[in-house]
């Protein structure tokens, strides 16, 4: 997932409104992923390794770390949801955000169902764009603190 700025400037030149806009390319090339990720080990999801389809439920053991790299994309098939029983840290920044969203090439399903954190660690999640079917919401904590910092959430359901 690309993202453009756009900008729009008065007669003198001065910035009247900008935002970011999100372009994706497909190019055929998908990290599958679905189970249980390694048990002791930091994961690294990465742009360039990218993007990421979870198909179905993927869990990070209590013993792992997961780390989502900023300009990373994961997409979610149907039911498709990340557990998370160990820590998590969506790294994105200003320029490279982490996104998350429903599977592009299935437009028939209801989409993924989110992020739960249910480990004895916190997780932080900065410099993301999160588009998401579900009313309910797309992140689930218990008894756990989740560090927000610039996540964009979207409801993109009808």
């Amino acid at each position: 997932m690309n993202q453009i700025p756009i900008i729009m400037r008065d007669a003198s030149g001065n910035v009247v409104e900008q935002e970011m806009m999100r372009v994706w390319l497909d190019n055929g090339a998908v990290t599958r992923v679905l189970g249980t990720l390694p048990t002791g080990a930091t994961i690294r999801w990465k742009a360039d390794e990218g993007p990421y389809l979870l198909e179905g439920e993927v869990t990070v053991p209590e013993t792992s770390k997961l780390i989502i790299e900023g300009g990373t994309t994961v997409y979610g098939a149907a039911n498709g949801n990340l557990s998370v029983g160990g820590q998590l840290e969506i790294a994105g920044t200003d320029e490279q955000r982490v996104t998350f969203a429903r599977d592009p090439s299935d437009s028939e399903s209801a989409g993924w169902t989110g992020i739960r954190v249910l480990g004895a660690d916190d997780a932080v999640v900065t410099f993301a764009h999160v588009d998401f079917l579900d009313l309910n919401g797309p992140f689930e904590f218990t008894g756990r603190t989740i560090l927000f910092d610039d996540v964009q959430v979207q409801w993109s359901g009808e």
